[in-house]
């Protein structure tokens, strides 16, 4: 999660409090509007982390080690006691 929360922060954290300064100016209503900024942002880190939790099930499903095989550093390096 940190590492998507750390993407998204350089992109939208900045844009979105922004846009939450102008709305409260102009409505003079800050708890409202913070909570909403809070939420937009939370929807969009867990929108992102679910993405990239897909595609690492999927990119996973086709590594060795999900089919039962051993991989080539298991094979050579095993330590026998």
């Amino acid at each position: 999660m940190i590492k998507e929360t750390s993407v998204l922060s350089v992109v939208t954290v900045g844009e979105i409090t922004y846009q939450g300064l102008v709305v409260q100016r102009n409505t003079f209503a800050p708890f409202e509007v913070f909570i909403s900024t809070a939420l937009l942002y939370w929807a969009i880190t867990a929108a992102f982390a679910k993405i990239m939790r897909t595609v690492e099930k999927r990119t996973a499903s086709g590594q060795g080690a999900s089919r039962g095989r051993m991989s080539l550093a298991d094979k050579f390096l095993k330590i026998e006691v």
